[in-house]
C-alpha cells in the first residue's frame, strides 16, 4: 500500500476546530483553530481523490451525440464525427483547487495525451469565438443580415404609428383568442 503524502491526507486525518462557539462566550475575537495550511492541505485532499487511473478514465469520456438528429448542422455533424469533445475538460474538474495544487496534479496524473487533446479543443474554441466575435459578427452586421426581416419597415415607422401598429396587433389577437374558443366550445 502507498504511503500517503500530507498532501494526499484525508480531511479526517486533519486537527478538528475547537467546539468553542466565540457568540456563546460573548467573546467576538475568538477564532478556531482551522488556519490556512489545514484549508489548503483539505483542497488538496478534495482534488487528490482521484488516482491517476480514475482521472483517465473521467477526462477520456467524450460527449455523445445524436448522429440521427435531423436538425443537426452538417457542417457540426462532419466536426463531431472526426474530432471527438470531451465531456469535461481537466481544467473544469481542478477549478476548485488552488492553481499550485491544480498544476502538480496535471503534470503528475494527466497523461500528456489527454493534455494535449484538452488543449488543443479548448484553443479551437477559442478560436472559434475570436473569429464569430471579431469578424463574423461584424461583418454580417455590416451587410446587414442580422436585422429582422421588417427592420426597414419598423426603422422608418413614428412613434405614434408604432403604437398604432402595436394597438391593431393586440385587436387581431385578441379577435383570434376569441374565435378559438367560440370554436373549441
Amino acid at each position: 500500500m502507498q504511503e500517503e503524502s500530507p498532501a494526499m491526507a484525508s480531511v479526517d486525518d486533519q486537527e478538528e476546530p475547537s467546539n468553542l462557539d466565540p457568540l456563546e462566550n460573548g467573546d467576538e475575537t475568538a477564532t478556531t483553530t482551522t488556519t490556512t495550511a489545514e484549508m489548503d492541505r483539505a483542497a488538496m485532499a478534495d482534488a487528490s481523490q482521484y488516482t491517476q487511473e480514475e482521472l483517465v478514465e473521467i477526462l477520456s469520456k467524450v460527449t455523445q451525440v445524436d448522429f440521427s438528429d435531423e436538425y443537426m448542422d452538417p457542417i457540426e455533424w462532419s466536426v463531431r464525427k472526426v474530432v471527438p469533445l470531451p465531456a469535461v475538460y481537466f481544467w473544469d474538474l481542478l477549478k476548485d483547487v488552488p492553481e499550485d495544487v491544480a498544476q502538480q496534479i496535471v503534470q503528475d496524473k494527466i497523461p500528456r495525451k489527454i493534455r494535449m487533446w484538452h488543449r488543443f479543443i479548448g484553443t479551437m474554441d477559442r478560436a472559434q469565438h475570436f473569429v464569430n466575435d471579431w469578424v463574423a459578427q461584424p461583418i454580417a452586421g455590416t451587410l446587414g443580415i442580422t436585422d429582422a426581416r421588417i427592420s426597414y419597415v419598423t426603422d422608418t415607422m413614428t412613434e405614434e404609428d408604432m403604437q398604432k401598429s402595436k394597438r391593431l396587433v393586440a385587436e387581431r389577437k385578441r379577435r383570434q383568442e376569441e374565435n378559438a374558443a367560440k370554436e373549441s366550445a
